[in-house]
């Protein structure tokens, strides 16, 4: 038996051929948590990485170091499974992208 099997058994069929995302327009504010960090320069205070949201949970939400809000608020600060705010942009290239992203406790 598959695992496919198995997961349709477990479910018993009942799993829905699709999974409505809430509509979201640019500038919304949602929350999120860090789940991504890659670091492009040599001084460790520049790159990239993806957040992940509930309001979104099939999506890894791109975003660039330059998309932070704070200017103390650099790479080396920002650690995996931090909270964060921020606003939803389109972009064409990665679906969303974070940008204004603050730190939240």
């Amino acid at each position: 038996m598959s695992i496919w099997d198995r997961m349709n058994k477990i479910t018993q069929g009942n799993l829905p051929d699709t999974v409505e995302t809430p509509e979201l327009k640019p500038g919304d504010i949602i929350k999120g948590i860090i789940t991504n960090l890659v670091q492009t320069t040599p001084q460790k205070d520049g790159g990239y990485g993806f957040i992940s949201s509930p309001t979104l949970p099939f999506e890894r939400i791109f975003f660039h170091w330059s998309g932070l809000r704070q200017d103390t608020l650099r790479f080396p600060l920002l650690k995996r499974r931090m909270n964060v705010e921020f606003q939803v942009q389109h972009d064409n290239f990665n679906g969303y992208r974070a940008i204004k992203i603050k730190v939240v406790e």
